[in-house]
């Protein structure tokens, strides 16, 4: 494994314990709030939090903390942009349950 990879990943996991111990507690879990944001919506939380972090006026803890929450955000504008574009006469080879968040495998026409 690269090391980008690895760190990629222990950062990853930071998030993944940053939405299952503090988000969902704190907000509920899917549908929740941000399911309600626009993509707009999402973009100046993203900067919100990007403007946060620079000025370190909230301490060095906090300023990590506001990455994990980008990166939260991050990944709905992506999760919203992928559905946006997706090609609309075929159908998906796996889609993320909203509920779970597990990617389930979807068969195609041919029954494969």
């Amino acid at each position: 494994m690269s090391i980008r990879l690895n760190m990629w990943k222990k950062f990853s996991d930071k998030v993944s314990d940053h939405i299952e111990n503090y988000t969902v507690k704190q907000y509920g879990d899917y549908p929740d709030q941000l399911a309600k944001y626009s993509i707009e919506d999402i973009l100046l939380q993203i900067n919100r939090y990007l403007n946060r972090v620079t000025t370190n006026s909230r301490g060095e803890k906090e300023s990590i903390r506001d990455c994990y929450k980008m990166a939260h955000y991050v990944s709905e504008l992506w999760y919203r942009l992928v559905e946006k574009n997706k090609d609309k006469t075929t159908k998906p080879k796996s889609i993320i349950c909203p509920k779970c968040g597990h990617i389930i495998e979807v068969e195609d026409n041919n029954g494969k």
